[in-house]
């Protein structure tokens, strides 16, 4: 039942948590970390929304501001990776032990 609703890549990491058995504290530290890449992801959408209402030409500032929006929005990504890294890695790790 789980497995199937893994036909992408947001399917598979929902059902992730419920196969490896990860805490409610694990649960909280996963959710908090895409909840803060769609938090960003929406501040950089509307910052992007923003610049190119207010300044119709290329304005270097305007620039500047989505440039650093976007790379806000890298960060967190890389920060939510690093979450379910270690959150992730050392259960996956003991199931490829248990299966050599």
């Amino acid at each position: 039942m789980l497995l199937e609703e893994c036909r992408d890549a947001p399917g598979c990491l929902r059902q992730l948590p419920l196969l490896l058995r990860v805490s409610y504290l694990e649960w909280a530290l996963l959710a908090l970390a895409m909840l803060a890449v769609w938090v960003a992801e929406a501040f950089n959408t509307a910052l992007e929304t923003l610049g190119d209402a207010v300044s119709a030409d290329e304005h270097p500032l305007v620039g500047v501001a989505k440039d650093a929006s976007a790379g806000a929005v890298l960060l967190s990504a890389i920060a939510a990776a690093i979450v379910g890294c270690l959150v992730f890695l050392p259960r996956i790790a003991a199931v490829i032990r248990s299966v050599w």
